[in-house]
């Protein structure tokens, strides 16, 4: 993930409350993610949590943003978001089947929430 696209979700969840989950195409990927991050030093972060595999930002404004490897993404059922953010990365390394499953996730945690996106890089 670049700089830009962590600014950009990160003004999601800090300015506007959002709820985001960034999806990587493995853990190691997913933790690069989350220090892109925590290295852009936002001064509303309310709490971090760095528990492998859990890694998550939240801010003040009750936003927040997640990080898993696409394989991880069971985990994410029952929660919903505002934004989930599918890395470039997850389309060229996950098999058919599971970007299908990914994607039936992402929609279901999208459905009950007004104005909400799934974006592919």
């Amino acid at each position: 993930m670049n700089s830009i696209t962590a600014r950009g979700l990160a003004d999601e969840a800090e300015l506007r409350g959002k709820k985001v989950v960034v999806v990587s195409a493995t853990v190691d990927h997913a933790r690069d993610a989350f220090e892109e991050f925590e290295a852009l030093g936002r001064p509303t972060v309310s709490h971090v949590t760095r528990a492998n595999g859990r890694p998550r930002i939240d801010f003040v404004s009750s936003g927040s943003v997640r990080f898993v490897g696409h394989r991880q993404h069971g985990e994410l059922r029952g929660i919903s978001a505002d934004v989930v953010f599918v890395d470039w990365d997850v389309e060229t390394s996950a098999a058919i089947g599971e970007l299908e499953e990914l994607y039936d996730t992402a929609r279901k945690m999208t459905v009950t929430r007004a104005g909400a996106r799934i974006i592919r890089a």
